[in-house]
């Protein structure tokens, strides 16, 4: 659904000439599409020229992105239609739903109980097999079995008594503090939610919508 809505939504305009006075639309339809070119290997002239970008790690978490932007796009597709809006929606959830049922279900049931994965070797399995996605930096080397939490690595914020040594500071007495991107990062987002509020009551006062 959200490939055809979109391109339905798309030629409708076209018929009616009104293409260029549905910005948002346009605008959502380039970024969708900008995503979903993201995906490709075509765009790896922008991945390999855009070193911030190795943080995003997977090309497909654009088509999230995609999704989402051809979703609100499809939304238009309602309005166009003013005398069948409420059976339009209603057909469209409905084939939403209906198409995706497959996808309500689990695809694979494993024969275990819960103690499998609570205990024994997946256990220890399953608590050190993605840590080195989320390692820090400064920490020690990536150990082969779990903690017994009486160390923890050393990251930007934590306070300690006792010098990091390897990596390492006593779980014991440390505290963990705010760093200055943290403190920068709070400051942004009070001033922003101050200046929201500042914005809706000045509106609001004056009679105008947001």
């Amino acid at each position: 659904m959200q490939w055809i809505l979109p391109a339905v939504t798309f030629l409708v305009l076209l018929l009616k000439k009104k293409l260029f006075k549905n910005k948002e639309f346009v605008v959502l339809l380039i970024l969708a599409w900008f995503y979903i070119f993201l995906t490709h290997n075509k765009s790896t002239i922008i991945w390999e020229h855009l070193p911030f970008m190795a943080y995003i790690q997977f090309p497909w978490r654009f088509l999230g992105m995609a999704v989402f932007c051809f979703s609100l796009a499809s939304g238009l597709l309602i309005n166009l239609f003013d005398k069948a809006k409420v059976w339009l929606t209603i057909l469209l959830c409905g084939a939403a739903i209906l198409l995706n049922a497959p996808f309500f279900r689990p695809d694979v049931w494993y024969k275990v109980t819960d103690s499998y994965y609570t205990t024994g070797t997946e256990w220890v399995r399953q608590r050190t097999a993605s840590i080195g996605d989320f390692w820090p930096n400064l920490g020690h080397a990536i150990p082969d079995v779990p903690s017994d939490g009486k160390y923890i690595n050393y990251f930007p914020g934590w306070v300690s008594k006792v010098p990091a040594q390897n990596g390492l500071i006593p779980s014991k007495g440390s505290v963990f503090t705010d760093t200055p991107v943290r403190k920068i990062g709070n400051i942004i987002s009070l001033v922003s939610i101050l200046g929201f509020a500042a914005v809706f009551i000045t509106r609001k006062k004056w009679g105008k919508e947001i």
